[in-house]
């Protein structure tokens, strides 16, 4: 099989103008096509919709065929479950480029028509009748709402000297209530800060730190923008513990790492930076949800016998920790 020169990208070879109707995507590719050249349909979990257009079987929902330059997906009766779904196509060990499926790319506009609708006009009679039955209608509603709003002072008015005593007599009780709810809000957050430091196994020193340190990400979060590298860390995360982010350096390995942790954080996980191998085996506390963050797991310019040789020995905590659903283990490292 030749090796492709290019990013497999797939279009709408074929558009319809209402659901029900079968959608044809096509996929350029010269000299099409090998064996297994087919189409992959993207969900939290893939699935393979059809594998070498020459000879699958096709089925009810998806056909497909190998033209000249390049094969084609046949989406048969489009329902809104196949839009907003991302699709790629797949050449033999290569995956094509990951699109979303979108209502305009597959349905052909259609400028409105009108037909059979009467254009009449009102006569002057008409239109004197109107306006004056509208006249008639709001003076008939503000002389209500003038009564209304009568009543209602006057009720208010015979009511203020007894209101203004229970008033005087709810504001004592409400002081005395807010005073008794903040005495106890006061009990309970020290007995939940005491029951916080007996519980975890961070000295609070290092937690006052990594409190600072997680403080100064929410900061520089603020200018992160999704990509697509981004929305496929947090996709492997449903299915997986243990996550390596791999790039040459300055592309961005660690700030995706820690926007990462503070979307986990929302979810109820405890932030924890390592800075040696020690910190998982120390830091690990079995059953409570946590994400632990290793920037250059391998050393920051070059490789670090040493410091590998040490994660080594951690081999047998990370793969406890890894077992354990309820914590994530989030590590950088650069290509070189």
């Amino acid at each position: 099989m030749s090796i492709l020169c290019c990013v497999l990208e797939w279009t709408v070879f074929e558009k319809v103008t209402e659901y029900g109707q079968n959608v044809t995507l096509f996929c350029n590719v010269s000299n099409c096509c090998p064996k297994y050249a087919g189409w992959d349909r993207w969900t939290p979990v893939q699935q393979t919709l059809f594998i070498d257009v020459k000879t699958g079987q096709a089925n009810a929902k998806y056909d497909g065929n190998a033209l000249r330059n390049g094969y084609t997906l046949v989406i048969q009766k489009l329902s809104k479950t196949d839009l907003n779904v991302s699709y790629s196509c797949v050449y033999g060990a290569t995956f094509g480029e990951r699109k979303i499926l979108l209502e305009e790319d597959v349905f052909k506009s259609i400028s409105p028509t009108q037909s059979n609708v009467p254009n009449s006009q009102l006569s002057q009679s008409e239109i004197s009748a109107l306006i004056i039955g509208v006249i008639v209608l709001v003076l008939g509603s503000g002389t209500i709402f003038i009564f209304f709003c009568r009543r209602r002072i006057e009720r208010h008015q015979s009511k203020g000297k007894t209101d203004n005593a229970d008033i005087e007599v709810n504001l004592l009780d409400t002081e005395t209530e807010q005073k008794e709810q903040k005495d106890t809000s006061d009990q309970n957050e020290k007995i939940e800060k005491l029951e916080i430091e007996q519980n975890d196994c961070i000295p609070q020193n290092i937690r006052d730190q990594i409190q600072r340190q997680i403080e100064d990400w929410k900061k520089k979060d603020e200018l992160f923008v999704s990509t697509r590298a981004s929305d496929y860390i947090m996709e492997c995360l449903q299915d997986n513990n243990c996550l390596t982010i791999t790039a040459s350096s300055g592309a961005g390995k660690s700030f995706i790492a820690r926007h990462t942790a503070l979307v986990l954080r929302e979810q109820g996980y405890q932030i924890v930076p390592l800075r040696k191998p020690d910190d998982i085996r120390d830091f690990y506390q079995p059953g409570k949800q946590t994400v632990f963050i290793v920037d250059d797991i391998c050393g920051n310019f070059t490789a670090n016998q040493q410091q590998i040789e040490n994660w080594k020995q951690q081999l047998p905590v990370i793969n406890m920790i890894i077992a354990d659903n309820c914590c994530k283990i989030i590590v950088s490292c650069r290509l070189q």
